[in-house]
């Protein structure tokens, strides 16, 4: 819960005045949350949830209730906040059964992080570009 909720609560905190000095020079600037479909709490509902870890489940939520809420409270700075979920990769938390190598996510998630617009702030993305419900 304290690397996926707490740290960035207190990264965006204190890179508050350094992301509005960026919108200002910019014209915007983006706060990228990774997060994960286990975090949905409409797959959680439907019993959707890709993995029965709770606490992850929780934490992955909770990042996407701060992604949510930054998008609306920072908006007049022109500081947008999305939440994306990188997919099943092959890492020592994945492991090797995962569907992706990390190019295959990588690539792509950076490319939309980098297209983003107005609209695109506070939705929920997967690294394809897909829409994941909240």
């Amino acid at each position: 819960f304290e690397v996926n909720t707490v740290a960035p609560i207190l990264i965006v905190n204190k890179f508050h005045d350094l992301l509005k000095k960026a919108a200002s020079k910019r014209g915007s600037a983006q706060v990228a949350n990774i997060s994960s479909t286990a975090g949905s709490l409409e797959h959680a509902v439907r019993n959707e949830a890709p993995m029965p870890i709770s606490i992850y489940s929780m934490s992955k939520a909770a990042l996407n209730m701060l992604t949510r809420k930054l998008s609306l409270e920072w908006r007049e700075d022109t500081i947008r906040a999305t939440s994306f979920c990188p997919g099943w990769v092959k890492t020592d938390m994945g492991t090797d059964r995962a569907m992706l190598t990390l190019e295959e996510s990588t690539v792509p998630l950076t490319k939309l992080i980098l297209s983003l617009k107005e609209e695109n702030n506070g939705r929920y993305y997967s690294y394809n570009g897909d829409d994941i419900p909240w």
